[in-house]
Formats: C-alpha cells, sequence, structure tokens
C-alpha cells in the first residue's frame, strides 16, 4: 500500500510541476499581452511597422497639406492598407516623429482591436504579418489558458494533500514544485536575447515582457507555501489536521451506532 501510494505522489507531483510551469508561462503571455502593455511595447516594432504600411512615405507625402488642414482642422484622417489614421493637429505641429508617433500608436490599437472570425491558430497561419499575435484574441487566448493550468494546479493540490500521510508534506512538495517552476522563468529575457533574428526578437520582447514580474510572484509565493510546510512539519500541525480530520469522519459512525443500539 505504501508504494502504491508513493507511486501516486511521484505522479501527482510530476503533472503539478507541469501544471505549474503552465501556470507561469501563460500567466506571462496573459499580462504581457493586455492592451496596456502591448501600447507601452509599440516602440519595439515601431521602425518594421513604419516601413511594412509605409507610414513616412505617406506623411511626408501629405506633410504640405497636413499643415494647411491643420489650420482650421482639429485632426487630419487618411487610410493606408485597410487601416484608418487618425492624426490630432496638435501633433502635426510637432513635426514628422510626432505624426508618425501617433500613427503607430493608432496602429496597434486598431490591430489590438480587430475582430478574427477565425480560431486563434488558423488566424496565426494565415495572417502574414503576425500582428494578430499582439491582439485582443490572443490575450484572451492566453488567458483562458492560464485559468485552465490555474484549475489543473488546484485539483493535483487537492489530490497530493490526501494522498500524503503528513499533509505538511504536501506543502513542502508543492512549495519546491512551485519555486522551481518560478526559477525556469525569472531569467527569460536572458534566452530571448539569444535570437538573432530582429522579428523573433522583437515579438519575443513583447510577449515576455512581464516574465520577470509574473516568475516572482509565483518565486515568493512558492517561498512563502515551503516555509508554511516545514513550520507545520516541526511542529506537528499536519498531525493535528490528520487527527481532526479522523475525528470528523467518526462523528456519522458513532451517530449510526447510537441509532442502531436505540433500535
Amino acid at each position: 500500500m505504501g508504494v502504491i501510494r508513493s507511486f501516486f505522489i511521484v505522479l501527482v507531483s510530476v503533472l503539478l510541476f507541469v501544471s505549474f510551469v503552465g501556470l507561469n508561462l501563460f500567466g506571462i503571455l496573459s499580462l504581457s499581452l493586455n492592451y496596456d502593455q502591448v501600447q507601452k511595447a509599440a516602440p519595439t516594432i515601431a521602425n518594421d511597422l513604419i516601413q511594412d504600411f509605409n507610414l513616412s512615405s505617406e506623411i511626408q507625402r501629405v506633410y504640405p497639406e497636413l499643415q494647411l488642414y491643420c489650420l482650421n482642422n482639429s485632426d487630419y484622417v487618411f487610410s493606408a492598407k485597410g487601416y484608418t489614421f487618425d492624426i490630432p493637429c496638435s501633433s502635426v505641429n510637432q513635426g514628422d516623429n510626432a505624426i508618425i508617433n501617433e500613427g503607430v500608436n493608432d496602429l496597434i490599437h486598431q490591430v489590438y482591436y480587430t475582430s478574427y472570425s477565425c480560431n486563434f491558430l488558423d488566424c496565426a497561419k494565415s495572417t502574414q504579418i503576425p500582428l494578430f499575435l499582439i491582439s485582443q484574441k490572443a490575450y484572451d487566448y492566453w488567458t483562458n489558458k492560464f485559468y485552465i493550468f490555474l484549475v489543473s494546479s488546484l485539483i493535483f493540490l487537492i489530490i497530493l494533500f490526501l494522498l500524503t500521510e503528513k499533509k505538511s508534506n504536501a506543502s513542502i512538495i508543492s512549495g519546491i514544485l512551485l519555486t522551481a517552476s518560478s526559477i525556469l522563468f525569472i531569467k527569460f529575457d536572458a534566452i530571448i536575447n539569444s535570437f538573432s533574428d530582429k522579428i523573433v526578437y522583437q515579438f519575443l520582447t513583447i510577449f515576455f515582457s512581464q516574465a520577470f514580474y509574473v516568475s516572482l510572484r509565483f518565486l515568493i509565493l512558492g517561498i512563502l507555501i515551503l516555509i508554511a510546510g516545514i513550520v507545520f512539519k516541526l511542529f506537528n500541525i499536519g498531525m493535528f489536521i490528520s487527527n481532526l480530520i479522523g475525528k470528523i469522519k467518526k462523528i456519522p459512525d458513532k451517530s449510526v451506532k447510537d441509532s442502531a443500539k436505540k433500535k
């Protein structure tokens, strides 16, 4: 019986570690791809966006018209590659760079909130420019995966707690596993820096912009759970909980016996 229990504890621990890794990964992707973070990271891909959408040449072409137009208007609207750009005249008065920055921010907003009818994998394959990967649809996809792994982690934690005879061991094991899974991502920026391809590097920088923030918090949580398990073990709190659970289970049996005696 002890061998079987140990086997299942090891199996659940492995599954729990995998679930923790997924929790870290999708938590990072979800937080990194919310709109505020994507908007902050816009300068990372600004040059490529400018080149692909010919924003610089388009702005230079219409700049004299822009100046005249803004004498009596508050903003200037033009289209490029199916996107509509709304440039405030206050930016026009600040020169080309201010106009380009407004154009890039406007483009990021439109790309992020574009409505896609395809599913995530089909969209990722069909779009020529990987801007879909920084859209709200991508954010929703990764957020959904995060909650799936959150639920699976809680389930494995409960199973591990039920399998271990000393409940403090469940806390120690889960704390170690969560800490280890977090360490995998704490220095993920070093891995990103190893990519020589400019486009891959730029998008990975956006996808994992919150890697340190998220993994550090899971690391702290893992250490706290580990410390709690050690404290429980030292003061036999786990044994107290087990005895308490055992007493609670005996109460219904005792009630049944008492009612049988009365009959």
